[in-house]
């Protein structure tokens, strides 16, 4: 963590690129995501039982059907809204063919 805010910091190496500091951030934003109260115990349940939580379940899918409906609202192309379809109906069959989890 030190070496990141030296080099973020230092003038003489110049401004990180994004990816340089997305690399250093990505141990610290796992630790962080892990051990935050909302999402660590989804991770948690995730890694140990593939299991994802009903309620989980239903809001991935109402977005999916908003995201749709707004694609449509907006006039997409027919082929995109049919492979979009077809993407979304895979996803949502992988969402729902998880174990439930007790949250």
């Amino acid at each position: 963590m030190e070496s990141f805010i030296t080099d973020a910091l230092n003038l003489r190496i110049g401004r990180p690129r994004f990816s340089q500091l997305n690399a250093k951030l990505g141990p610290i934003r796992r630790i962080l995501t892990i051990k935050c109260p909302a999402t660590g115990p989804i991770i948690a349940e995730w890694r140990t039982h593939g299991a994802i939580a009903p309620r989980n379940k239903g809001l991935a899918i109402t977005m999916m059907l908003a995201v749709f409906s707004a694609s449509i609202a907006m006039g997409i192309a027919s082929l995109v809204l049919i492979i979009q379809g077809i993407c979304m109906v895979g996803a949502a069959a992988f969402i729902l063919s998880r174990p439930n989890s007790s949250g």
